[in-house]
């Protein structure tokens, strides 16, 4: 009989934070709108485990969307203005923010998530670790089920001495606490059947950067492949980038007063015309920084260009027409680093899968499209002629049997450039045999184009109506898409 006592403190509950309140009935009304319109793109949620996932329902049994779509970055914004408080209020180690990580999930008749922890050993991200768990209930009204809630564990099982409690999910009530934290989601009961009745959660895990395992370079250089934004956040001011490395694919980071060291130094190097940035002037802590943000890059690090010198581009037919194809815009380099890239997204559950009239898997604002949006900026806008900026960014990977029906663009896409990065079964001639089609001339007889591997099709996707008629069902094509809008375009990008 072993009479050894448990270390102090293990049979204590971990601290916990509630926020009440926090996201307000406006915005839980267009959640649940939007969860409705997507509710074909939810998936049965997986588990991983000793190197794998899958879908385990004696474990876990819920449905989840990853891709938020427009909300993306509202809700980004409110969690990460929770953050320092929870911090504070947890008593946790300073956490350098990495990215968040959030998804929707919903929980049904009898769905459930036994005990486990976040912060995911077995598939760990490559460059930060999950750091802090927010759980965000909302549900409509009247409420339509019982049950469903979150039973936070101590490290000492319960039958050892240990202890639990149970908090329960009120409407609009956020939820933070360690993500090393053992807990569980008791059992829901919504006796109607109706998606809408369901018990929904916004789970939104804070990463921390994490020391890179990449061999730090002796010398440093301005990043040609970045794509930079500069939010203003009530009283913190942010920098999301999306960056491209030889030897570490792409990736995001986010900077922020009070929680950045490198921050200021990064707005040095943002707010220095080009050329006249001298990395010999920062100190050495802050090169390792800005290396690690993205923004620096190592010799070894660098790569072929991603984007080909655009010379035979009928820019005339563009101004006449509103399209163009621009053929092979995307080198070599850059579609392998994007396959690459999306192949190991999507393996690992990293793409969400549309509930549009399109049957794809999608990617939105992440940092391969983002990179490449900002590496072709300029040749769009050579092409249209005037100054734009870019508004959001699609991959899809598109599914045999689906069609893509004739539709207009939002305004956030005056101009959109259709980029092909695959097509499966390859044809010899690297041409995909899945045409775009333009309805220019007739509302019924559509124009018809075809790329080959790295070209564009550039075209004003508000005002022309296009589609694709069925891809074979043996089929797959893999195209990127970039959105632009005019410089003085007024209102939200994503």
């Amino acid at each position: 009989m072993n009479n050894i006592a448990p270390l102090r403190g293990f049979e204590q509950l971990p601290a916990y934070q509630v926020v009440h309140a926090f996201l307000g009935d406006e915005l839980i009304q267009r959640l649940l709108a939007y969860a409705e319109a997507n509710q074909e793109a939810f998936s049965p949620t997986q588990v991983a485990g000793r190197g794998r996932r899958g879908v385990n329902a004696d474990i876990r049994t819920s449905s989840i969307l990853r891709d938020f779509g427009p909300l993306k970055e509202e809700l980004e914004s409110r969690f990460r203005s929770a953050l320092d408080a929870a911090v504070r209020e947890l008593r946790m180690s300073p956490i350098n923010l990495a990215r968040l990580e959030l998804a929707l999930v919903v929980h049904g008749d009898g769905a459930f998530y036994r005990r486990h922890i976040d912060t995911m050993t077995d598939l760990p991200d490559a460059n930060s670790d999950r750091a802090l768990t927010g759980v965000y209930y909302f549900h409509d009204t009247p409420k339509g089920f019982s049950g469903g809630a979150l039973r936070l564990f101590s490290i000492l099982p319960e039958e050892n001495g240990g202890s639990s409690v149970d908090i329960e999910p009120d409407r609009d009530m956020l939820l933070l606490f360690p993500s090393w934290v053992p807990h569980e989601v008791r059992p829901v009961f919504c006796s109607s059947g109706d998606f809408l009745k369901g018990r929904f959660a916004i789970n939104c895990w804070y990463r921390s950067r994490r020391p890179s395992s990449v061999k730090v370079p002796a010398a440093f250089d301005i990043n040609p492949l970045t794509d930079v934004v500069v939010r203003q956040l009530n009283d913190t001011t942010q920098i999301d980038i999306s960056a491209y490395s030889a030897k570490r694919s792409f990736f995001q980071q986010t900077l922020a007063t009070h929680r950045s060291s490198c921050f200021e130094a990064a707005m040095r190097l943002l707010n220095t015309e080009t050329g006249n940035f001298a990395v010999s002037d920062l100190t050495s802590a802050e090169k390792l920084d800005l290396w690690e943000a993205g923004l620096l890059i190592g010799a070894d690090e660098s790569t072929k260009p991603f984007v080909s010198e655009v010379t035979d581009t009928p820019y005339d037919s563009f101004a006449a027409n509103g399209f163009t194809r621009v053929a092979g815009c995307v080198t070599p380099a850059a579609l392998s680093a994007l396959l690459s890239y999306y192949r190991s997204a999507f393996n690992n559950g990293k793409l969400g899968r549309s509930a549009g009239d399109a049957d794809r898997f999608t990617a939105h604002n992440d940092a391969a499209g983002r990179v490449m949006q900002c590496a072709l900026l300029k040749t769009v806008e050579r092409i249209v002629g005037n100054p734009i900026k870019g508004s959001y960014t699609y991959a899809s990977l598109y599914c045999g049997g689906t069609d893509l029906p004739v539709h207009k663009d939002r305004p956030q896409c005056q101009y959109t450039v259709s980029i092909l990065m695959d097509h499966q079964p390859a044809s010899a001639d690297g041409r995909s045999p899945w045409p775009i089609h333009l309805y220019v001339k007739s509302d019924v007889y559509p124009e018809e184009f075809f790329l080959a591997l790295g070209d564009g099709f550039l075209f004003r996707g508000g005002e022309i109506a296009h589609g694709r008629p069925r891809l074979p069902e043996n089929e797959t094509c893999w195209v990127l898409l970039l959105h632009y809008v005019d410089a003085d375009f007024e209102g939200a990008l994503g």
